[in-house]
């Protein structure tokens, strides 16, 4: 085994995605702020089309991801192939609301965490970057649980600094958040 072989093969994985240019790049701009740290969220690869979801001429003002941190109970429509106006407005607004109940439950997960970094709690302190952050990881939660794109990490979104495990796609509070969501217009399977 060559040098570089045995030093990623005695790494974990994070370390050896240090090695990975793409994040090799991304990451190189945590540590070389000249003033504030900065925290990056960082949509999925451009030229990755989400299997199953409608196209993009249905949403021209941008990416699903953007689509998703300006307006997530939409783009979370859109993901599922229906329009606003699909939608009867008793059913979007107790999505409207649940949705607001499961980014309340975010923030508070994430204020009270041990393990939040010091950027990203500078940012919940202002109610446009908490509001960003709690859509995010809808977002993020929403896009590594949907069928299609499940365990496939070029369609989901990251952001770094790491946010804390206890708010992770993977956790029971992701996982219903989007289960109460999905549940509203029937489409949990």
């Amino acid at each position: 085994m060559d040098e570089e072989g045995l030093r990623t093969h005695n790494m974990d994985e994070e370390e050896q995605d240090l090695y990975n240019p793409e994040l090799r790049e991304k990451v190189a701009i945590c540590g070389a702020e000249k003033g504030e740290p900065v925290a990056l969220l960082l949509s999925p690869s451009p030229f990755s089309t989400i299997p199953g979801a409608v196209d993009s001429s249905r949403h021209p003002s941008g990416s699903l991801f953007t689509s998703f941190l300006s307006a997530p109970l939409q783009a979370f429509l859109l993901l599922l192939g229906f329009s606003s106006s699909d939608i009867e407005m008793d059913t979007f607004n107790k999505a409207e609301k649940l949705l607001s109940q499961s980014l309340d439950k975010f923030g508070s997960t994430l204020a009270t965490s041990d393990t939040l970094d010091a950027v990203w709690a500078q940012g919940l302190s202002d109610p446009f970057l908490r509001r960003l952050i709690l859509r995010f990881m809808f977002c993020r939660a929403v896009l590594t649980l949907y069928a299609p794109t499940f365990n496939k990490k070029e369609y989901h979104p990251e952001c770094i600094p790491c946010l804390p495990e206890a708010v992770q796609p993977s956790t029971v509070l992701c996982q219903m958040a989007v289960l109460q969501v999905a549940s509203t217009f029937g489409a949990t399977n």
